[in-house]
């Protein structure tokens, strides 16, 4: 699999999580791991990369933590739009 620059042989992977939302649009977070490198893929929104991998997925859901995160981003981003908005 190339993720960059780089490649991360099939063979190689020990673990593969798919984190999914709960709620709402679904988002979900790919995490692939080797015993030397652990690497998170982000899906587009409705994609998702069940069934196209050579190796099975374990299913969890999206850590909290993350998902606060996420609406922070999303304060911020609003928040700059309202500023750049109101200055002119």
């Amino acid at each position: 699999m190339e993720i960059g620059d780089g490649v991360l042989p099939h063979a190689d992977i020990t673990t593969a999580i798919l984190y999914e939302t709960e709620r709402g649009i679904k988002n979900r977070v790919l995490e692939l791991a080797t015993p030397a490198l652990s690497v998170q893929i982000n899906f587009n929104p409705g994609t998702s990369p069940e069934g196209h991998l050579p190796y099975p997925l374990d299913l969890a859901p999206f850590l909290k933590s993350l998902a606060r995160f996420r609406l922070v981003i999303w304060d911020v981003f609003a928040l700059a739009v309202i500023m750049i908005i109101f200055d002119q």
